[in-house]
């Protein structure tokens, strides 16, 4: 039987089986606690702490005060070989939380991209989202545990349990309107409420998110390591965004059951409205958005390199059919908007007012979103379904919106006049 340090892979063994028992009852402990327990010297504890399980198995809440993590998923002759490991590169202090974190957060994005690019895979877009999220979290944390302590991922109400990656949102990305952080905060709620949110006919919806999120984690993890993340992934990695399909809100209810049917209008009222207003590509890709690796960029384009210098291109346009994504012209908008406000609001809907909302809005200050779309040629104006039922829920919220458009666009008008 081998020994080291004056210890035999017994020793560690056993270590390891009081490692485990620890873990299961999820016990806070000091050095003293694991040298009692283990029957080691108070000394040789806190060398193997320090050296060896600081980081791998066990995690600062406090000074002095570990809990331990994953002991349960280790098998004997790994817990021993890395304990008896004598390399420097292995022993250093620096292989400690945050670059293990690191390592596992790398492993759950290649994976969450790995099951969305396999089309026989059922449920690839609950597994994408799950692993997603998973990748984030363990990327959050590694930033917090570099950048401040090991004990500010932990709960100080509850010092064994780990901070929720809402909490680590919070703490690393204050702005709560910060396009990455809403994006992370709506593929959360997807992946909390799967059962409901998760079904084929969003597939286009959360696929925009979904690949806004690879470029986001991309950037950041780049940002935090300083590794050059596109040569390893090669082009797999702009490959989630599918064609898109038609979302009919009418037939939810005739397919799901009413709790589903509400929750997923309700979602996708809330990403329509939260796309239009925060305008960027950081929170949802738009579906005919460019994605290229190029060596020579355009200003406003979204680039993956391969390196400073090699030149390689692959780009992805994924058309749409306008009629029926924004079948709307401005007098079939008018009247139907004047259709659903018969009975509800007093004032007649006028060609006025709806020039005075698409002003107050700006919803023509890109050529295309969610709520409109610019046709060159012939010149024409577009407006979808979402943008309807956006005009109709302010109205009917508020009585004086209207009012308060006119006012705003009569404004704007005599201001233009008075320049003339």
């Amino acid at each position: 039987m081998s020994k080291v340090g004056g210890y035999s892979d017994e020793k560690f063994r056993s270590l390891l089986q009081v490692l485990k028992r620890l873990e299961r009852e999820k016990a806070e402990v000091t050095a003293q606690d694991l040298a009692q327990a283990s029957g080691y010297k108070l000394s040789s504890m806190k060398t193997y702490i320090a050296k060896k399980l600081k980081g791998f198995v066990l995690m600062s809440t406090q000074k002095g005060r570990f809990i331990i993590k994953d002991a349960l998923s280790l098998d004997e002759a790994s817990f021993v070989r890395h304990m008896s490991q004598r390399s420097p590169e292995l022993d250093a202090p620096a292989q400690g939380l945050a670059p293990r974190l690191l390592r596992r957060s790398l492993d759950a994005y290649f994976l969450a991209i790995e099951l969305y690019n396999r089309p026989i895979q059922s449920n690839r877009v609950e597994g994408f989202c799950i692993m997603m999220i998973n990748a984030w979290e363990l990327l959050l944390k590694a930033e917090i545990a570099s950048s401040q302590d090991e004990s500010a991922l932990f709960y100080k109400e509850e010092p064994a349990k780990t901070i929720a990656i809402r909490d680590a949102l919070k703490r690393l990305i204050t702005n709560e309107r910060d396009p990455v952080r809403r994006n992370i905060e709506y593929l959360t709620e997807l992946r909390d409420k799967a059962i409901h949110l998760l079904i084929p006919e969003l597939q286009e919806q959360v696929s925009r998110l979904f690949q806004a999120s690879v470029f986001n984690y991309l950037k950041r993890y780049n940002s935090i390591t300083g590794e050059n993340l596109p040569s390893k992934l090669g082009t797999g990695l702009i490959s989630l965004v599918i064609d898109p399909g038609q979302f009919a809100p009418d037939t939810l209810k005739e397919v799901y059951d009413p709790k589903t049917a509400e929750e997923v209008s309700d979602f996708i009222e809330r990403f329509h409205r939260e796309e239009t207003e925060l305008s960027s590509a950081e929170f949802a890709i738009p579906i005919e958005y460019k994605l290229t690796l190029s060596k020579n960029s355009q200003p406003g384009d979204i680039t993956l390199t391969s390196g400073s210098s090699n030149a390689m291109g692959i780009l992805i346009e994924v058309p749409r059919d306008i009629d029926k994504t924004h079948p709307y012209r401005q007098v079939d908008a008018v009247e139907k908007i004047k259709q659903n406000l018969q009975g509800i609001e007093t004032i007649s809907f006028t060609q006025y007012d709806f020039q005075a909302i698409l002003f107050k809005e700006k919803v023509r200050k890109t050529k295309s979103s969610p709520y409109y779309h610019f046709i060159e040629k012939p010149e024409t104006h577009r407006y979808s379904e979402a943008f309807i039922d956006f005009v109709l829920d302010k109205i009917k919220e508020d009585s004086e919106y209207v009012m308060r458009c006119r006012k705003s666009y009569k404004h704007h008008l005599d201001k233009n006049r008075k320049q003339k």
